[in-house]
């Protein structure tokens, strides 16, 4: 009866210890797939975090590339604005359109970058408030810029085309003035062929055959030779004469015994000068008095 009952307690303590070591073995398997599905998850959250670093920080790089940009634009825009205001020449008009054509180019280029990072936070599966916002504010900015850069290529070719207008403006005024140059030059140089013929005075001297064989004088009037008076023809050609300006010539060289003057000049508008009992020359006293009656003096000399 005692042996029966000692392994009655064998079996039962051998069962025990049995379930105890089961129930050790299944604790430890269970703590070990615990700890192997935090491993796990400790990976899988270092990863996301590693990537949202990532993320984080080609935002980060890409949000200062164009800020900088933006900077860039609208520093030039100023400069820009300030040149449109100004008249210029093609050389800077030209580098002004190719300033334009960079900015539109870089914020072509913005854009393309921010709906590029819009995409990769997408992606990433990542919600970041703050870069959304910021986003939204770079596109904002963007779209500002562009339209102060259209207005600011819309003013230069407003002020292109005033300056067009300008310049024909300025051409037909060129043309109006030369026009009236030219004939300012042709009223004074018919001014100055008017006061020529004005001051030229002609006159010749000689016996009364040269003057007659030249077709200067003639008698006239009388009976056989007798009271005939000598008189000037008519038509009288200025290349029998020798010319003179009134205002510059106030003497007629004559050389001679006796002298007649033919031509009517008043008396007291001229005076003989005699030297070795020749008269030497007529000198002209009052200009304006002794031509006044005819621009023609014809002396007869003896």
């Amino acid at each position: 009866m005692e042996t029966k009952n000692f392994k009655s307690i064998v079996w039962t303590a051998t069962v025990v210890v049995v379930a105890i070591i089961g129930i050790g073995i299944y604790l430890i398997t269970q703590k070990a797939d615990q700890l192997k599905q935090l491993e796990l998850r400790n990976q899988a959250l270092s990863e996301t975090i590693s990537h949202r670093d990532s993320v984080v920080n080609d935002f980060a790089d890409t949000f200062n590339q164009i800020e900088e940009r933006l900077t860039f634009i609208k520093t030039k825009r100023a400069q820009l604005s300030l040149a449109a205001s100004q008249e210029g020449n093609f050389n800077r008009k030209q580098a002004m359109l190719n300033d334009i054509e960079m900015m539109d180019s870089m914020l072509v280029a913005s854009s393309k970058h921010i709906e590029q990072l819009e995409k990769k936070l997408k992606d990433s599966g990542i919600r970041m408030r703050s870069f959304e916002n910021r986003i939204a504010l770079l596109n904002k900015t963007i779209e500002e810029n562009s339209a102060e850069i259209a207005q600011l290529r819309t003013s230069l070719e407003e002020k292109e085309v005033q300056i067009a207008g300008l310049n024909t403006r300025v051409e037909e005024m060129n043309s109006e003035l030369l026009a009236k140059e030219e004939a300012i030059r042709q009223h004074e140089g018919l001014l100055l062929e008017k006061d020529a013929k004005m001051n030229t005075a002609w006159y010749t001297s000689g016996t009364f055959r040269e003057l007659k064989d030249k077709g200067i004088l003639q008698r006239d009037g009388g009976f056989l030779g007798l009271g005939t008076s000598k008189v000037i023809r008519d038509n009288l050609k200025p290349a029998d004469f020798v010319e003179l300006d009134i205002r510059e010539s106030r003497s007629i060289p004559l050389h001679a015994k006796k002298v007649n003057v033919i031509s009517e000049h008043p008396d007291s508008s001229y005076q003989l000068v005699y030297a070795d009992g020749l008269v030497s020359e007529l000198v002209i006293q009052d200009p304006e008095e002794f031509w006044k009656i005819s621009k023609f003096a014809v002396i007869e000399v003896k």
